[in-house]
């Protein structure tokens, strides 16, 4: 399914905690600039999903955004952390996720 503007937020919801939903993104790389859904996307997910409504535990969003892409796709030696695998780590801080970021600037950091 594709979210558009028509959907309402009850709809979106009750696709989110289907059981066999993944994240996705149309964001994509084009002339040397990332689309900014290409950075903001799963940020917002986490923001308003996860910490304002709580649709998804932080478990329940790592299996939708994470491991459950990796199992449809066969990417092999991802989506779990154990020895032997790929390191594909990143470090969130839950209370700040989903902070808005410049559409011109969409990969710009937070004041550190």
């Amino acid at each position: 399914m594709v979210f558009d503007h028509s959907d309402t937020e009850d709809s979106i919801r009750e696709l989110l905690r289907h059981d066999v939903h993944m994240g996705g993104s149309d964001g994509i790389y084009v002339a040397g600039q990332p689309h900014p859904r290409g950075y903001g996307t799963f940020a917002r997910l986490l923001r308003r999903h996860v910490r304002e409504l709580g649709d998804w535990t932080r478990e329940q969003a790592t299996v939708h955004l994470a491991a459950r892409p990796v199992r449809h796709f066969r990417l092999f030696n991802r989506g779990t952390i154990a020895r032997g695998e790929a390191a594909d780590l990143a470090t969130i801080d839950p209370t700040t996720v989903g902070t808005a970021r410049p559409t011109a600037t969409p990969i710009s950091l937070p004041p550190v």
